[in-house]
């Protein structure tokens, strides 16, 4: 891991890919959360939606995360969105398999809505059954539903 400084002397470089600047964007933004300074970290993610053609699913997860922390889970279920948008069985990352759909579950169930929390729980078991955290979060969602 990168030093904020070092990582703000990487993106000056001017040989890097659209992946390498995405990933040094999305670097820098966590050296931000981790000072607790949400402002800043999410204007590097959002830089790094930009960099891309297309924004990348850790990317947007990424800008979720940031939304889900200060509970804005309107914009933290879109950005989540954008994110499952990109699910795929054919990349091998947690971004673009079950992570979005576990992050989407989370907000529906902030919000109550336990019965489309439940889907989205239920795609991210297809992707990873053995996650403990989604297993968990199912049996919650029933046991709410049955009562």
């Amino acid at each position: 891991m990168y030093t904020r400084e070092e990582l703000l002397q990487k993106i000056q470089e001017n040989d890097k890919t659209q992946d390498e600047m995405v990933t040094l964007f999305i670097e820098l933004s966590y050296t931000f959360d981790k000072e607790e300074e949400y402002g800043e970290a999410l204007k590097y993610a959002s830089l790094a939606t930009i960099v891309s053609d297309v924004p990348r699913a850790d990317a947007c997860c990424r800008i979720g995360d940031l939304y889900a922390i200060n509970r804005q889970t309107k914009w933290a279920k879109m950005w989540y969105t954008n994110s499952i948008q990109n699910v795929s069985n054919e990349i091998d990352s947690l971004f673009y398999t079950w992570l979005p759909l576990q992050k989407m579950c989370q907000m529906l169930m902030m919000e109550g809505n336990f019965k489309e929390a439940l889907k989205y729980v239920e795609s991210a078991l297809i992707f990873n059954p053995d996650d403990e955290e989604c297993c968990n979060m199912k049996q919650a969602i029933e046991n709410f539903l049955k009562e």
